[in-house]
């Protein structure tokens, strides 16, 4: 956001949280506002291409708008064999090792056998569980049987073992569930979400359901998930070509619709082709007169 200050983001999220009636620790969410510019710093130092603001939104981009993920790899990889820092591959945590109630280390398990590492602090930095569908079930069951974009590691091993030794949880049900994403099967796909500052998201009857502009990713899922084939479509036009490298890579690989005209990509897609032309020049209109609003 231009212009604006750790402490305005700290506010934003603030606000996001009760919106979303999402409980929080208001001194965590600040402490993360306050010193996300730091962790900012600090990826770029080791090469991490960021180099650009989303205008209007609370986020920074690469360059060239490719995704930063392999950029974050590479960068903090080579800075892992600069500082000579140990570091295991094909080395499973099965166990975590408590001394006078608290963790002192982990059991590690390898194709060749197991192994404790005793340490001073132990970090978990495990990820969720949206590829587990029991625990899916368990904690976020409204989302079940909807494809995830994340990681097939992600079954949630780490949180069990954390409550094993006795770690709480909070708010469980408030996954992010992706609502932008190119489905590759019934259990998974790839997320889209780097177009989010570009859409128009339309149903089947051709129809915009919802203000892409929300903050909230699940407010928005769960307007889709109302929708006819609990699906829709994401509308965009060159400009997302133009600025993201990472969806002229989608592109490529077949994931989207193109069509040089509004009437051209009505005649592709399963829409209500009438009232989706309409929807089309209607929003354009309304953006040209500089009415923002959802309409």
């Amino acid at each position: 956001m231009e212009n604006a200050t750790a402490k305005d983001y700290a506010d934003f999220l603030a606000e996001q949280a009760a919106t979303k009636k999402v409980p929080i620790n208001e001194k965590n969410v600040r402490t993360y506002a306050m010193r996300g510019g730091e962790l900012v710093d600090w990826l770029m130092d080791p090469g991490v291409p960021f180099g650009r603001f989303q205008k209007d939104k609370w986020f920074h981009i690469t360059k060239d708008g490719s995704a930063p993920g392999p950029h974050i790899v590479r960068a903090l990889s080579k800075k892992i064999a600069d500082d000579n820092i140990n570091y295991r591959l094909n080395s499973q945590v099965v166990d975590l090792l408590m001394k006078d109630g608290k963790v002192v280390g982990a059991t590690v398990k390898t194709g060749a056998g197991s192994y404790k590492v005793n340490a001073k602090a132990v970090v978990m930095a495990t990820g969720g569980f949206s590829a587990s569908h029991e625990l899916v079930k368990k904690w976020a069951p409204e989302w079940v049987g909807r494809p995830t974009t994340g990681a097939v590691s992600l079954t949630g091993d780490g949180i069990l073992m954390a409550q094993k030794v006795g770690a709480q949880t909070v708010a469980m049900q408030e996954i992010k569930a992706n609502y932008l994403c190119h489905p590759l099967t019934a259990r998974d796909g790839v997320s889209l979400t780097a177009i989010t500052p570009y859409n128009i998201l339309i149903n089947h009857e051709g129809k915009r359901f919802v203000d892409e502009g929300h903050t909230s990713i699940n407010f928005k899922s769960r307007a889709m998930m109302k929708q006819t084939g609990h699906e829709a479509y994401a509308i965009v036009d060159q400009t997302a070509m133009d600025n993201l490298k990472l969806m002229r890579n989608y592109a490529a690989a077949g994931y989207f619709v193109k069509a040089n005209t509004v009437e051209e990509l009505a005649s592709k897609l399963k829409v209500d082709q009438k009232a989706f032309i309409k929807t089309m020049k209607d929003y354009m209109a309304a953006c040209q007169a500089g009415n923002l609003l959802y309409c």
